[in-house]
C-alpha cells in the first residue's frame, strides 16, 4: 500500500513539473519564425528600462513579455505600425541584458537580415551609468564590431535612449554621449593590447574588427557613419513616456 502511494505520488509530481515547464519560454522561442519585414531590436544593461519602455510604448494588457532569460518579440498590427514604428518596422525583439545571454543578440541579429533599427537603452543617472558603464561599453563593443553588422547595403538606425530622466542627478544625453565614448576608446586599448600579446590564433586576429579609425579617439559621430549607422541619442523617461516619440524618428 505504501509502495502504491509513493509511485501514485511521483506520477503527480513529474506531470505538474512536466506542465510547468512547458509554460516557461525557451530563450529561443521567439527567434523560431523570423520577422517576415523589417525589424528593431531593443538592447542595453539589465535595468536600464527596456520592459518599462516596451509597456509605455503599448497597450501593456496586450504584451507578453517573457521572462528576463528570454527574448521577446512582438508583432505590431497596422495601427502599431502607423503609430509606434512610424512605418518602418513590424517587429521588435526585446534581448535580456544579462551578460551571459548576450549571444541571444547576435542570435536575433543573424536570424533577421531586414533590420531596421537598433535601440539600446542605458541608465542615465549618474551613480548607475558610472557603476555599469564598463558594462554597457562592452555590450556597445561587441554590437559594433560584431561581424554581422560590417558591410550592410542599407544604413543602420542605432538609436541610444537615455532613460530616467526624471530621477536625480539624471546626465543629459551630450553627457551620456561623453562618459560611452570614454569607456569605448578605453576598452578598445585593452582589446587591442590583448590581441597584440595573443599569437595563439592569428586568423581569429586577423578578421577581427577594429573599433573607429587607429591612431585617434572613437566617437559615434565620426565613426559610425563608416558602418553605415545613422546614430541619435535621446533623452527619455519609459515609465511616464517621455521622449518615446523620438525613438524612431529624427526631432
Amino acid at each position: 500500500m505504501a509502495l502504491c502511494v509513493i509511485l501514485v505520488t511521483t506520477v503527480f509530481v513529474v506531470y505538474f513539473w512536466l506542465r510547468r515547464q512547458q509554460d516557461v519560454p525557451s530563450p529561443l522561442s521567439a527567434l523560431a519564425k523570423p520577422s517576415s519585414g523589417a525589424c528593431c531590436v531593443l538592447m542595453g544593461p539589465v535595468g536600464a528600462g527596456k520592459t518599462a519602455l516596451l509597456l509605455c510604448l503599448f497597450d501593456m494588457n496586450t504584451v507578453k513579455t517573457c521572462t528576463s532569460s528570454a527574448v521577446n518579440r512582438i508583432d505590431l498590427n497596422e495601427e502599431q505600425y502607423a503609430s509606434v514604428a512610424q512605418g518602418k518596422f513590424k517587429t521588435i525583439f526585446d534581448v535580456p541584458g544579462h551578460p551571459r545571454l548576450q549571444h541571444l543578440a547576435e542570435m536575433v541579429l543573424e536570424s533577421n537580415k531586414q533590420l531596421h533599427t537598433i535601440v539600446f537603452v542605458v541608465d542615465s543617472q549618474g551613480p548607475a551609468l558610472m557603476k555599469q558603464a564598463r558594462q554597457v561599453a562592452e555590450q556597445l563593443y561587441t554590437l559594433l564590431t560584431s561581424p554581422l553588422l560590417q558591410g550592410r547595403r542599407q544604413p543602420l538606425n542605432l538609436v541610444l535612449a537615455c532613460n530616467k530622466q526624471d530621477l536625480p542627478l539624471a546626465m543629459n544625453k551630450e553627457a551620456v554621449r561623453g562618459q560611452l565614448e570614454q569607456e569605448l576608446n578605453s576598452l578598445r586599448q585593452t582589446m587591442a593590447a590583448v590581441q597584440r600579446n595573443d599569437t595563439t590564433d592569428m586568423n581569429e586576429q586577423a578578421s577581427s574588427v577594429f573599433l573607429g579609425v587607429e591612431g585617434r579617439s572613437f566617437t559615434f559621430e565620426a565613426d559610425l557613419p563608416a558602418l553605415n549607422m545613422e546614430c541619435r541619442f535621446v533623452e527619455c523617461v519609459a515609465t511616464s513616456g517621455r521622449g518615446l516619440s523620438s525613438l524612431f524618428h529624427a526631432q
